[in-house]
């Protein structure tokens, strides 16, 4: 199995994504502050993916799990965003004693499926690229370290007396994958692009940390490891939520 692409640790990159960064690098060093402004071609970040490959690239994906989701995760890995995701998922936390039926009926009425809000979504698993987002702008994945269910479940009701009961469901999770960029089932998504937090890495600007839109599951194989408050890598970020 090939070792992970880390963008934190430079010492992990194939030598022609290194070679690729330093020669984008030279090229834009000082012309802006943020890694999200680095001004690439869009035909780079193609270079980049191809060079990647099937490397795979370390990301974090931030959720709120109960302990029986953690350890199908361990089992199954981690499943694209789909309606039946969402509808299994509620059941089963009523049918382990998690949800009343009354609240299982609300998340299912009111999830983002069932408000026709999913646009572009489904099919997808969303992490970060970039672990440097936990110390830099830990208020990014706070929601989802706070209320169980993901956005698709939680989002209408966040300020509600139901939101409130799901801020006592679970643990504060950080699922970290390796994700297999060539096996997408389509072109993955990245914001800012692969491209641009290789390179901002490269020339230590802040903020060099992005959205990774996967495409496909996530296998078991793939599953590096669940960080929960209690362990050592959860709690070296000390801004994190931690109940």
């Amino acid at each position: 199995m090939k070792s992970a692409v880390d963008l934190d640790d430079v010492g992990t990159w194939p030598p022609d994504v290194r070679r690729l960064a330093e020669h984008w690098g030279a090229m834009l060093d000082g012309t802006t502050r943020f890694a999200c402004d680095l001004a690439l071609p869009d035909t780079v970040q193609e270079s980049f993916m191809a060079l990647i490959g099937d490397g795979p690239l370390r990301a974090y994906h931030s959720a709120r799990l109960l302990d029986e989701e953690a350890q199908a995760i361990r089992r199954r890995g981690l499943i694209p965003l789909s309606e039946d995701l969402v509808t299994s998922r509620v059941r089963a936390a009523c049918a382990s004693g998690h949800l009343m039926a009354a609240e299982r009926d609300a998340l299912l009425s009111d999830s983002a499926f069932a408000s026709g809000s999913t646009t572009g979504r489904p099919g997808q698993v969303c992490a970060v690229a970039g672990r440097c987002i936990f110390d830099d702008e830990p208020e990014a994945v706070e929601l989802l370290l706070r209320l169980w269910g993901g956005e698709a479940i939680y989002r209408a009701h966040e300020s509600t007396v139901l939101g409130e009961r799901l801020r006592s469901l679970g643990k504060p999770s950080i699922v970290v994958v390796n994700l297999r960029l060539a096996a997408c089932s389509r072109f993955p998504f990245s914001a800012p692009s692969i491209a641009k937090l290789f390179v901002g890495r490269l020339l230590h600007l802040p903020e060099t940390y992005g959205d990774v839109h996967y495409y496909g599951p996530v296998t078991p194989r793939n599953i590096v490891d669940i960080w929960q408050p209690g362990q050592h890598e959860y709690d070296r970020h000390h801004d994190l939520l931690h109940n």
